[in-house]
């Protein structure tokens, strides 16, 4: 994570992941790599709940790229799980080697979100 006086120039996922945590409704969110550890977060996340999803977050991708390669379709690229109370977006970064993790309020346009991950993962991809 970073720490007090990181630059994005020592830090280069912190401008791509200050871009996501500033589209309307985002809560926080949260890059890890493939075993779950936490490589940066922005915004006021709760740390039980950063724990929580260090510990998880990573399976959900895992199952569903399994899957995927199972049945021929390719590369994971995204999963969206939709609760009553809001929505988390789990993105694929670098082949699966690591992932984006973002949880939104409810009221987020999935598609508009959706758009807005995509323009930054580049920006990701090539820092993780």
């Amino acid at each position: 994570m970073s720490r007090p006086g990181d630059s994005a120039e020592a830090n280069p996922l912190k401008k791509p992941l200050e871009d996501v945590a500033s589209i309307d409704g985002v809560l926080w969110a949260v890059v890890l790599d493939r075993d779950g550890l936490v490589v940066e977060s922005v915004s006021k996340i709760n740390h039980d709940h950063l724990d929580l999803i260090s510990g998880v977050a990573c399976l959900v991708p895992e199952a569903n790229s399994r899957i995927g390669q199972d049945l021929g379709c390719g590369n994971l690229q995204y999963v969206l799980s939709d609760f009553d109370n809001g929505r988390l977006f789990i993105m694929s970064l670098k082949s699966g080697g690591a992932f984006l993790v973002v949880h939104t309020e409810k009221r987020v346009n999935v598609s508009l979100a959706k758009y807005a991950l995509e323009k930054v993962k580049a920006l990701l991809d090539s820092a993780v």
